[in-house]
């Protein structure tokens, strides 16, 4: 894990809420518009996610990182789903962010104690290097924690993704629902 977050530009997620989250909106979304929403498409939704941390142009690499647990080693709701076979390791380029470099954790490969998600922001507050941090977290399961390392002090800047609203810590909050709604194909008008 220690060789997974070097960049500027991280993104961590934690793969099991992302795929719940998804899920939700799926199901919500096809009762309301009257037809089937297909999986998310993930490299749109991590463009979706670079944009809402303000990144607007290619500054080098970004790494993402897919914290999941032994039971979601493949995604429901997302293209591609297999986090072992087609996500870890790979790569894509957007044209205007730069190079998205993805890898897969499972929470059972690192020693227990502290969530996993958690141990990684953590390791990011110790590195006092100065970079941008997007972080998708289950904030029911583990945020009380995820506060108290958020509150220590960091050089990074945060932009929390989640779908209730959350104001602590000096760290930037947007709603991760847009996004998805974006990577479902869920356009605007649909809602007029």
């Amino acid at each position: 894990m220690e060789k997974t977050i070097l960049k500027d530009r991280i993104i961590l997620i934690d793969a099991d809420h992302a795929d719940a989250v998804a899920a939700d909106l799926r199901s919500n979304f096809k009762r309301m518009l009257g037809r089937e929403i297909p999986a998310a498409d993930m490299a749109s939704w991590l463009v979706c996610c670079a944009l809402d941390a303000g990144w607007k142009t290619e500054q080098g690499e970004v790494q993402v990182v897919f914290v999941h647990s032994a039971a979601c080693r493949k995604l429901s709701h997302f293209l591609p789903a297999n986090l072992e076979k087609e996500v870890d390791g790979q790569a894509f380029r957007d044209e205007k962010l730069g190079e998205f470099l993805l890898s897969a954790v499972a929470e059972e490969d690192i020693n227990a104690g502290k969530p996993l998600f958690v141990q990684c922001v953590q390791a990011l507050v110790e590195d006092k290097k100065k970079r941008s941090v997007v972080l998708v977290p289950d904030m029911a399961r583990y945020g009380d924690l995820l506060d108290e390392q958020l509150a220590a002090d960091r050089q990074f800047e945060v932009t929390l993704l989640s779908m209730q609203p959350h104001s602590a810590n000096g760290v930037n909050h947007v709603l991760t629902g847009f996004g998805l709604m974006h990577a479902m194909g869920i356009r605007p008008e649909e809602f007029d």
